[in-house]
């Protein structure tokens, strides 16, 4: 289900509930605001990790994982299967280092 809300309500949800997963669904038009909304969850809960899917990563996948340092996954075409194997370690991925 998509969440609406303001940005501070979105942030007061992710710090009381903690989620291990993170994710956006994005356009090309949304995508700057998903990164941006990614960067401060990365700031505020460090350990969760932050998937991203939709047209624009699906269309850009390789050059949005170089340059965006905070998606740990990309999720490309059809992502509800693969989003639930990757949740459940069992799909094969490719995750960036947080080094």
């Amino acid at each position: 289900m998509p969440f609406r809300a303001t940005t501070s309500v979105f942030f007061s949800q992710i710090l009381r509930d903690r989620p291990a997963w993170i994710g956006f669904s994005t356009t090309t038009s949304s995508f700057p605001d998903a990164i941006r909304l990614a960067n401060h969850c990365r700031d505020i809960l460090p350990e969760a990790s932050i998937v991203f899917g939709g047209v624009h990563v699906s269309a850009l996948r390789e050059q949005l994982m170089r340059d965006y340092p905070v998606i740990d996954y990309c999720v490309v075409g059809e992502g509800e299967q693969t989003l639930l194997e990757l949740m459940n370690r069992e799909a094969p991925v490719f995750q960036k280092s947080r080094a």
